[in-house]
C-alpha cells in the first residue's frame, strides 16, 4: 500500500494566514503613527522649557528678558528642515518685562491635531492643557 498524503497548504490556508496579518497590520501602523507624534512633543516641551530658563538668567542679569538675537535663540534652536530633523519651529515675542515662547508644529508632525501649537510665558502659564504636556 502507498501513502498519497500531500504535504502543503491549502489555498485557503494561506489566505486566511494573508488575513490575519491585513488585520493586525492595520490595527498596528496608526497606533505606532500615534505614538511617534506623541513622542516629539518632548521636543518642543523642552526647547521651551530651556529658552524660559534662559530668559529668566537674562533677566536676573540685565532686569529685563532678551529678545531672540540676545539669547542666541537661532543657534540653540535653528529652523526645522529635512536634514535636522526637528519637528517644531520656534519663535519668541519679547518686551522689558514679558516673554511669549512659541513651539509650532512642523513637517509630519502638523498631522498631530492635539497639540500642534505649544506656549509658554514668563509667568509659566502652558498651553495647550490637558495631557499635551
Amino acid at each position: 500500500m502507498k501513502n498519497n498524503k500531500k504535504f502543503g497548504f491549502t489555498l485557503i490556508e494561506l489566505l486566511i494566514v494573508v488575513l490575519i496579518i491585513a488585520i493586525l497590520m492595520a490595527y498596528v501602523i496608526p497606533n505606532y503613527r500615534d505614538y511617534v507624534l506623541r513622542s516629539h512633543r518632548s521636543e518642543a516641551q523642552n526647547a521651551l522649557l530651556q529658552i524660559s530658563g534662559i530668559q529668566e538668567r537674562f533677566y536676573a542679569n540685565s532686569n529685563r528678558y532678551g529678545t531672540a538675537a540676545e539669547i542666541n535663540m537661532s543657534s540653540l534652536f535653528p529652523a526645522p528642515t529635512a536634514a535636522n530633523n526637528l519637528h517644531y519651529t520656534i519663535s519668541m515675542a519679547t518686551t522689558n518685562t514679558t516673554y511669549t515662547i512659541t513651539a509650532t508644529a512642523y513637517g509630519n508632525q502638523a498631522a498631530d491635531t492635539d497639540c500642534q501649537v505649544y506656549t509658554l510665558d514668563n509667568l509659566g502659564q502652558k498651553t495647550p492643557a490637558g495631557n499635551c504636556w
